[in-house]
């Protein structure tokens, strides 16, 4: 059965010439130009090209080393966000999570905690990709912020002004009791406002967004794949690798000791430790597989193997929540990577996935108080999807995508170089191929 290499996920801004493959496969470093003397050859761009050109001027480029497939991570991402949708619909009408699906058969883990296990696992690959291939570390944290505040922000504002006010019943009354300092310092943290007097009469009142919890910690995680990334863990493989024992050994503490902790204030700028754990593990996953992907073979036999493992584990409680880490991470890319399973258009229009996140909670605690037949969550889950996609798709293209632009205007971290070998193929200019990594949470 084949194997699949890893492709790092390309968006609608950054997607480059397929030379660049063959162009930098193998060695980091290409060659200095040793072939004799060029005499009156074609150029391009004031460079000369043909077929005596043996290799290229000097460059360095952190880049992977293996040739790296296609992949669905586009489909991935927003099939992950409507899974969220879906395990919100049941504890947003009925109060708790019991019936839900994957509750039920588990007797833990709900769909929703599967999705954000694996959006952090998506993120620890991407983000470290980007890491690596940064021009410099302004430029790194630039396109992190631009990213992940600008389209947080204006749902922060949705959520306020819009729902706010569509869920007290009450406009004058709601907005007198805002607190406006409270509010910027709670969107400066990516933390969720919570508004006073919301949705007073549903399962869960005042709550105007329950999911923008993890965007935080998404942050955090960005944070600290640089700071792996100043003290030299990515060239030294192994320390990842210690990092993600010890958060699975501390998370396997956590789920069979069930102790909690709190920092009380701190966690307003550090989110709560709690969750820690949990996200980390699964973060460093994401990482651990990027720094390995040339060395893990994924086929059919594996991803069947991995998917039994997780399947039997599912009856002994916690213990579910640890093959996944493993087990799941490598079914995942599995489908990400896999060539015949052939998604890799679905992001062609935009990535509708952060947005699609940002707003369903928002969205479905309006139909819960407005559409008093509601009964199903299904029901609820096919009229928030559509509307929660529309109002994504507003955000793509009005919010996200503008800023993505400028993105796109940092340095590319590598100088234009020369193709090599016979082909006479001319000059690449090394764009930005950063990964346009959305925070994936839920």
């Amino acid at each position: 059965m084949d194997n699949y290499d890893f492709y790092d996920a390309e968006t609608e801004f950054l997607k480059q010439d397929r030379r660049l493959d063959e162009l930098l496969m193998g060695s980091l470093i290409i060659e200095d130009i040793r072939s004799r003397p060029l005499i009156s050859r074609p150029t391009v761009d004031g460079v000369e090209i043909g077929d005596t050109i043996r290799a290229v001027s000097m460059t360095v480029c952190n880049l992977p080393r293996t040739k790296l497939n296609p992949n669905n991570f586009d489909f991935l991402r927003f099939a992950l966000a409507a899974l969220v949708v879906f395990s919100h619909s049941f504890p947003l009408l009925q109060g708790n999570d019991s019936n839900e699906p994957l509750v039920q058969a588990t007797g833990q883990l709900s769909l929703g905690m599967l999705a954000v296990n694996w959006f952090f696992v998506l993120s620890g690959f991407l983000i470290t990709h980007s890491w690596l291939n940064k021009r410099d570390v302004p430029d790194y944290f630039r396109k992190r912020i631009l990213r992940i505040f600008p389209a947080f922000v204006v749902a922060a504002l949705f959520c306020v002004f819009v729902v706010g006010p569509l869920g007290s019943g009450d406009t004058v009354t709601y907005l007198k009791k805002l607190n406006p300092a409270e509010f910027l310092t709670m969107t400066a943290l990516l933390r969720g406002y919570t508004a006073p007097g919301i949705f007073t009469s549903l399962p869960f009142p005042n709550a105007v967004n329950g999911s923008l919890w993890t965007v935080q910690y998404e942050f955090w995680c960005y944070l600290l794949v640089a700071l792996l990334g100043f003290v030299g863990a990515f060239r030294r493989g192994v320390f990842p690798v210690v990092a993600l024992t010890g958060a699975t050994l501390l998370y396997s503490v956590q789920l069979w000791q069930g102790w909690e902790m709190g920092l009380g204030k701190a966690e307003q700028f550090i989110a709560g430790p709690q969750e820690w754990p949990r996200l980390l593990s699964y973060y460093l996953a994401g990482v651990v597989f990027y720094l390995y992907r040339d060395r893990i073979p994924l086929n059919v036999w594996g991803a069947i193997a991995a998917s039994v493992i997780v399947l039997i584990s599912a009856v002994f409680g916690a213990v579910v929540n640890l093959t996944l880490l493993v087990f799941g991470t490598y079914v995942l890319f599995y489908i990400a990577f896999h060539s015949r399973i052939n998604l890799r258009g679905f992001g062609r229009y935009g990535d509708f996935s952060y947005g699609l996140y940002l707003y369903s909670f928002p969205i479905q605690q309006l139909l819960v108080q407005q559409c008093h037949t509601l009964k199903a969550p299904f029901s609820l889950f096919l009229l928030a999807l559509p509307l929660t996609i529309g109002i994504a798709v507003c955000s793509w293209y009005f919010v996200e995508k503008p800023f993505l632009r400028r993105k796109r205007r940092s340095s590319p971290r590598c100088e234009p170089v020369v193709s090599s070998a016979t082909t006479g193929t001319g000059v690449l200019g090394l764009e930005d191929n950063l990964l346009l990594a959305t925070p994936m949470i839920g």
